[in-house]
């Protein structure tokens, strides 16, 4: 999406939930799009953003982060 010109943050963040939703033993912990260094959450993205998550799948918690630009 990003790639494509989108940088509405709640967008981004709906799609990412809806993706996840599809997998049927999945819990968000949490879902956000943040400053990389201030970590304070961002509407807009920009070359500073990175996209935080926790996610569940059954049992399992899987944590990562993404720079949204280069």
């Amino acid at each position: 999406m990003v790639a494509d010109g989108i940088r509405d943050s709640d967008k981004i963040l709906a799609a990412v939930r809806a993706q996840i939703k599809t997998c049927s033993d999945s819990r968000i912990d949490y879902l956000q799009i943040c400053h990389q260094l201030s970590l304070q959450n961002q509407s807009k993205v920009d070359a500073d953003s990175v996209l935080l998550l926790a996610v569940f799948i059954g049992k399992t918690r899987l944590i990562d982060n993404s720079f949204l630009l280069d």
